[in-house]
């Protein structure tokens, strides 16, 4: 086996171009983001009344009282959960939105300048 064959069996060599890809920081960062305003958002929807009215009439609604029996929620401790999953579910989709956004945008505007 020669010198060449020999090396080109070990992997990548140093000079080989990486693959692009998305890095374990930048997964870290968006999964900080995303639980950070996750739980801002649902701290928002305790503390600023008009979103706790939003959420209120939201759970009155015929549509949101046919989901009750669908997910045996009988008592009212259950129907309180149930809300309680739907907020988060929102403040979660909201957050992502966001994240997402934000990710888009910087990716965007870290671009080369020419590429």
């Amino acid at each position: 086996m020669d010198m060449a064959n020999k090396n080109a069996s070990r992997g990548p060599s140093a000079n080989a171009p990486r693959p692009q890809g998305v890095s374990v920081a930048t997964t870290l960062y968006k999964t900080l983001a995303l639980v950070g305003l996750t739980i801002g958002f649902m701290v928002l929807v305790r503390v600023v009344p008009p979103l706790a009215r939003a959420a209120n009439h939201m759970a009155s609604t015929r549509a949101w009282q046919a989901l009750y029996p669908v997910f045996a929620a009988e008592s009212g401790e259950q129907r309180e959960r149930l809300i309680m999953i739907g907020i988060i579910v929102v403040c979660f989709v909201c957050a992502l939105v966001l994240v997402e956004g934000g990710s888009w945008c910087l990716r965007r505007f870290r671009r080369p300048r020419g590429a």
